[in-house]
């Protein structure tokens, strides 16, 4: 893959060493800089990384400040970008599949070298989920729609429904549907109902138990 890696002063201790951790692993690195420690504004960085990763010229992107905070949100901003700072192994192995995660951002002061190398193995080689998760980054990704109106104050999660429609100039345009509640409801009773649970004892309480993680 290419990735596209930038930072500010606060990280740029960390990015010579991440760059050179990314190129063992066999990918292909964009360093859009800066070339020094000199004070800079990350918001610049975190822009052309989100920028390069949004036109397709780079397949993924590691950002780092400070923080990881800053960075990743001014990245985050660029239409196309799901970006997000990672402290943790687990989040970015969860920000990739369940997220579809294509940018993170990291800590050049709080979190160290070695677990910032762990964290962009984890961000690199964990893919997508999908299935349940590929409706939802569908939801994160209308807000980069100005056409997109924002969800209704009504909206409770089960009446309604968001469907996206063909996708005009890069970005999804969107309507809501109103579902049956009636056959909502009459669903959720089938799945609970005495007899449906005596017949699988053990396949009523997975359901059960997987609405409750949903």
């Amino acid at each position: 893959m290419r990735i596209a890696v930038a930072s500010d002063h606060a990280g740029f201790i960390q990015k010579a060493p991440i760059i050179e951790h990314i190129r063992s692993l066999g990918h292909e690195v964009i360093d859009l800089g800066p070339a020094t420690d000199d004070r800079v504004d990350y918001p610049d960085f975190g822009d052309k990384v989100g920028r390069m990763v949004a036109r397709g010229d780079a397949d993924r992107g590691v950002v780092i400040c400070g923080t990881g905070l800053g960075i990743a949100m001014t990245a985050d901003k660029v239409p196309g970008i799901r970006a997000t700072a990672i402290q943790t192994v687990q989040f970015a192995e969860l920000c990739r599949e369940h997220n579809d995660c294509n940018v993170i951002g990291l800590s050049g002061r709080f979190v160290p070298l070695e677990l910032n190398e762990q964290i962009v193995d984890t961000f690199l080689t964990t893919e997508f989920g999908g299935g349940r998760h590929t409706g939802r980054v569908q939801k994160i990704m209308r807000e980069d729609d100005p056409s997109f109106e924002g969800v209704p104050v009504d909206f409770t999660g089960q009446e309604q429904a968001w469907t996206p429609r063909t996708p005009t100039s890069g970005l999804a345009s969107a309507t809501w549907a109103t579902a049956s509640s009636e056959r909502s409801r009459a669903a959720r009773s089938a799945r609970f109902s005495l007899p449906s649970l005596l017949r699988s004892p053990l396949r009523g309480l997975f359901g059960a138990v997987q609405s409750i993680r949903d």
